[in-house]
């Protein structure tokens, strides 16, 4: 009943993944949500809500709803709804 939480982000429905043996670059619009458990640097916007699995690593300013955090992440965050960072994170 009262189990420790798990540190993965976990999101109900995700349009866009980033695997994690995916690097990339550059600017993201994503339309909906997307989970990012790779390598990324650039610039990532979006109406819905960004994860960052504990296996990502990203310099990336983040533009979105709401964002969840297990891994690591440099730079600039603007959530206009939750931020939720992980004990990972």
């Amino acid at each position: 009943m009262f189990g420790r939480r798990s540190q993965t982000p976990q999101n109900k429905k995700v349009d866009t993944i980033i695997g994690k043996d995916t690097k990339a670059n550059g600017r993201l619009e994503v339309r909906g949500s997307i989970r990012i458990d790779g390598c990324f640097d650039g610039d990532i916007e979006t109406d819905g809500d960004v994860a960052v699995g504990d296996t990502a690593r990203l310099k990336a300013s983040i533009h979105a709803a709401n964002v969840t955090i297990a891994g690591e992440v440099e730079g600039d965050i603007y959530a206009s709804g939750r931020l939720e960072i992980a004990s990972t994170g």
